[in-house]
């Protein structure tokens, strides 16, 4: 038996929220611990960054510097030199989000123990709220927050605002990125077109709904792809209906451009808890592969940076007998992935290498 490195928590009764992730190369790992916060004072967050072993490289405790509002960290990130990235939400006083139409200031904070340097970036969302977004570090050191606007509120980190509607909705892709080398914030918003958001919002709806981000692929070439999935479930507790429909792709380029483009696709099960619906992608030579089945019949297809779509022919299982569940599948390897296939008795695996 061999025991698995741990690392101890100081203090583990005090109540409030742990986070962990790791690095691009998987050398380093980032131990967040954030505290609940009181209405009247700013309590400090920890950070804690691992080896491999689990052993400690340093630790820091954080206050919060802003001079009104409330703040929380919502997204972090740790590169492959230990070096870390929080991205902080700042909340308006109450008695100022009534007229606001933003009622949260987004912040970069990056903190390099090496050189014990910490530096803030201000992130500009014009007004709009985040509706779903993602937070990471590339093999670069570039920092990258990445999501979807609403101009209504969504998200469990909001405050209540009086008035406004509480609800799922997107108006279009956003990106923010903080360059390594120039040290400078880049990207902004971008809204979907009239006739885009007409064919493929809900009929109920002024905007998109029931979308939620699911995947992001960094390239080479200092983009990112980005992967959003609509769903719904519906029924009680004895009955349910899985819908996995569109996807929905973004694609950052190095320049700053958006593109975006939606692939249809319909998946319906009831009571199997979704098992064989929705996706799974994996990326090789900077191109994006998607992997779905409908009606037991796996399709898949490439998309490359300008997000035009290559069908591919899918190679049969090694496990014909079972049902492949694509949205288990994980990338292993530069070129490996591993499926999953598996029936009501038995589950069976696949590590494959693609050529």
């Amino acid at each position: 038996i061999t025991p698995v490195p741990q690392a101890t928590v100081d203090k583990p009764w005090v109540k409030g929220k742990y986070r962990v992730t790791i690095s691009e190369d998987g050398t380093k790992m980032l131990l967040v611990s954030m505290p609940e916060h009181d209405e009247a004072t700013l309590k400090p967050y920890s950070c804690r960054v691992f080896d491999s072993n689990m052993k400690l490289i340093w630790e820091k405790d954080f206050q919060g510097n802003e001079k009104h509002g409330k703040m929380t960290v919502i997204g972090f990130a740790v590169n492959n030199t230990g070096a870390i990235s929080l991205l902080q939400a700042t909340y308006l006083p109450k008695k100022e989000q009534v007229r606001a139409r933003s009622t949260v200031t987004f912040m970069i904070m990056t903190y390099d123990d090496q050189t014990g340097e910490s530096k803030t970036y201000g992130i500009n969302m014009d007004g709009y709220h985040m509706a779903d977004f993602r937070f990471d570090v590339n093999k670069s050191g570039d920092v990258f927050f990445m999501g979807y606007y609403s101009e209504r509120v969504y998200y469990d980190l909001k405050l209540p605002v009086p008035g406004v509607k509480q609800d799922r909705t997107f108006k279009g892709p956003f990106l923010f990125k903080l360059d390594h080398t120039t040290q400078r914030v880049t990207g902004g918003i971008k809204e979907f077109s009239k006739d885009f958001m007409k064919k493929h919002k809900n009929t109920s709806q002024k905007d998109m709904d029931n979308i939620s981000i699911r995947d992001y692929h960094f390239r080479d070439d200092g983009g990112v792809y980005m992967i959003a999935e609509k769903h719904s479930i519906s029924g009680d507790y004895t009955n349910n209906t899985y819908n996995y429909q569109d996807l929905f792709i973004v694609s950052f380029l190095p320049t700053g451009k958006m593109l975006y483009r939606a692939y249809p696709k319909r998946q319906t099960s009831s009571n199997d808890n979704g098992r064989y619906g929705s996706y799974f992608s994996w990326t090789i030579d900077n191109k994006t592969n998607v992997l779905f089945t409908k009606n037991k019949i796996a399709s898949q297809y490439i998309v490359d940076e300008r997000i035009m779509r290559t069908t591919v022919p899918v190679k049969e299982f090694p496990y014909p007998t079972s049902t492949l569940m694509p949205r288990f599948g994980k990338q292993v390897g530069e070129k490996e992935i591993i499926l999953v296939a598996g029936d009501e008795f038995k589950f069976q695996f696949a590590q494959l290498t693609i050529k």
